[in-house]
């Protein structure tokens, strides 16, 4: 069936609770921490792809999304790059649990966001949460830090997680719209999850960061996740220590990070500047990173 822009299959849910889970590529997802997330919820709980835009060329230039190439079985076929919504219908709990792939739109922002908002309605979503990831002055020797926001609802009780009112002001997606007319004008809940990486570290897949967002997701929706990125994470960053052997620089930015993380200091990026000798170090090791 046709719903505003999108197709959507006739899907039979569950008559309890239905949670949104909503990742925006490319604004916050650095190390690709909301898709690593998106995959194993999709590989643990058997997600179905129920529905996409049923012309993503109105949203979207497909100059900078670029089109794949792809080829199965020997078959060929061109991947369009589209927003996509999966569900999970999670049989224990007896709970369904909406997956939303959002592109940013270049085009037509207002029209996307009131397509989402009449696909969450259709739904029937009490509750969305965005997650995503951004850098920032944090080390990799301590747990990650997650940030965190919620409107209509009170703080969940989930471990170390600093949720506040946003003081952030700057340029934005024009989907952060959506959290904010959902909750006015239809009562949903609304939630935002953001963990912060180390900004020395350029890794194409952040398997810590990853980690650190699924186990919040397995306390919030009382999830049982088999968890391989987290061993993945620890090898990673385990790698990085012999690596810095030489490089006096980074190592005392890496300890100023750790003194203002103990010290629970808010820093920012602006505060530091890395040498060009240590930006082509970093460039180096995080390349055989994402090689390996």
């Amino acid at each position: 069936m046709a719903l505003k822009d999108f197709k959507i299959e006739d899907v039979q849910l569950f008559p309890g609770v239905t949670y949104c889970i909503a990742t925006l590529h490319p604004w916050i997802n650095v190390g690709n921490v909301s898709k690593l997330v998106i995959d194993r919820l999709s590989k643990n709980f058997g997600a179905k792809k129920i529905g996409e835009l049923i012309r993503p060329s109105e949203f979207y230039d497909y100059t900078r999304y670029r089109p794949k190439i792809e080829i199965n079985s020997d078959k060929r076929s061109v991947l369009i790059p589209n927003t996509k919504i999966s569900l999970i219908k999670i049989d224990q709990i007896k709970t369904n649990l909406i997956l939303l792939e959002m592109l940013e739109p270049h085009m037509f922002s207002e029209k996307f966001n009131d397509s989402i908002i009449s696909l969450l309605k259709f739904l029937n979503v009490q509750k969305y949460l965005m997650i995503g990831s951004m850098y920032d002055s944090v080390p990799h020797t301590r747990a990650l830090l997650v940030s965190g926001s919620v409107r209509g609802d009170t703080y969940p009780d989930i471990g170390k997680v600093n949720f506040s009112e946003s003081t952030y002001t700057g340029p934005t997606s024009i989907t952060s719209q959506i959290s904010e007319r959902i909750n006015i004008e239809l009562g949903i809940s609304t939630m935002s999850l953001i963990v912060h990486l180390p900004l020395y570290l350029k890794l194409d897949n952040d398997f810590s960061g990853a980690t650190r967002i699924l186990n919040i997701l397995s306390k919030i929706y009382n999830l049982d996740l088999d968890l391989p990125e987290s061993k993945l994470g620890i090898e990673q960053y385990s790698q990085i220590n012999p690596a810095l052997i030489g490089n006096d620089s980074l190592k005392k930015l890496i300890a100023k990070f750790e003194v203002d993380y103990d010290e629970k200091k808010p820093s920012t990026q602006q505060n530091y500047t890395l040498s060009p000798e240590v930006e082509n170090f970093l460039k180096e090791i995080s390349e055989d990173y994402n090689e390996n």
